[in-house]
């Protein structure tokens, strides 16, 4: 893996994955160790965060030879300076994404965004397209209205644009300017101040199990996606 290091894409179900026995990391914060369904929405969250955070150090670990226990994320924003923002560590830049149990995490040394959401979100056809329309260009209107409704094609446009935020290509209030149809080259609709230009950026789309990731990245890294199980933990044996 470091060898051909460059975008590396981890996602799937956690709810029935086992916590470690090695609680005492950054991550773990007094997480409870009950099962996913008998904890709280607020703990789902931070277990759920758990995980993400776990895999990108393995990840990172992985492609440097650095032993994930001493992988240290940080997060700080371009903005504001707070501790928040694009997690990086080690030169790699890192994104997650988590949504009812389910996490996508991405790992490259070149900016990256992932977003992950379940399938069943954008069921029924009818209502999605409603709090959908306001985020569409015209062009993926047409295609979503040709594609009758299709749930897939409604997750993968929709978790392509939250990807785009992820790494700053848009905000939330210019979601309706960026084109997400084609997976390359990235198109503008309308000019906004606050949509980056440039260019090129490359779009990728995947479905494990009724869930849906979607990355935007650089073209040039060849991203490597693996489905997340309790055998993948050992991310090592996965990759070459």
């Amino acid at each position: 893996m470091r060898a051909h290091y460059r975008s590396f894409v981890v996602c799937g179900d956690i709810r029935s994955l086992a916590l470690p026995d090695d609680l005492n990391g950054e991550d773990a914060g007094g997480l409870p160790n009950q099962s996913y369904e008998a904890i709280s929405p607020i703990e789902r969250v931070r277990r759920e965060s758990f995980w993400c955070r776990r895999i990108a150090r393995v990840l990172i670990g992985e492609a440097t030879g650095v032993a994930p226990r001493w992988v240290t994320l940080t997060q700080r924003c371009a903005e504001c300076g707070g501790p928040h923002g694009q997690p990086r560590a080690l030169g790699s830049n890192v994104s997650w994404s988590h949504s009812h149990g389910r996490v996508a995490v991405a790992v490259s040394p070149r900016p990256i965004g992932v977003d992950v959401e379940l399938l069943s979100r954008f069921r029924p056809a009818n209502e999605t397209l409603q709090w959908l329309q306001p985020s569409l260009t015209g062009r993926e209107t047409r295609m979503l209205l040709r594609a009758g409704g299709s749930p897939m094609t409604m997750a993968r446009t929709w978790t392509r644009k939250e990807a785009a935020v992820k790494i700053a290509l848009c905000t939330l209030d210019s979601l309706n300017c960026i084109d997400v149809t084609e997976s390359h080259p990235l198109r503008f609709e309308r000019t906004f101040p606050e949509v980056k230009r440039e260019l090129p950026w490359r779009f990728e789309t995947r479905e494990f199990d009724e869930v849906v990731c979607s990355i935007v990245h650089d073209p040039d890294q060849l991203a490597l996606f693996i489905e997340l199980n309790e055998q993948s933990i050992n991310l090592g044996r996965f990759v070459a």
